[in-house]
């Protein structure tokens, strides 16, 4: 089996590598603050049609990721009156 499958691996093959290596962590997340939200809301108003401004409200103020509202429905907040 020359395509090395079956065969044993006696030693980690990475353990001489550097502590040290760059790592792919992902960015810090900085949440706006309540007055940049609330400017970046003013300005959407003017910007956006009411449809997608509605959206960009509900993702800013509740901070659902775009799959979680997707999947809201209409007696998801008529019902309870909240998200």
């Amino acid at each position: 089996m020359s395509d090395g499958i079956g065969r044993l691996v006696r030693a980690n093959p990475v353990a001489d590598l550097s502590d040290d290596l760059p790592r792919n962590r992902p960015p810090e997340i900085e949440p706006l603050e309540r007055d940049e939200l609330t400017a970046f809301l003013a300005e959407a108003t003017k910007r956006l049609d009411p449809a997608d401004y509605l959206r960009t409200f509900v993702l800013a103020r509740t901070g659902m990721r775009v799959g979680e509202a997707t999947g809201l429905r209409v007696g998801d907040v008529i019902e309870s009156r909240r998200i």
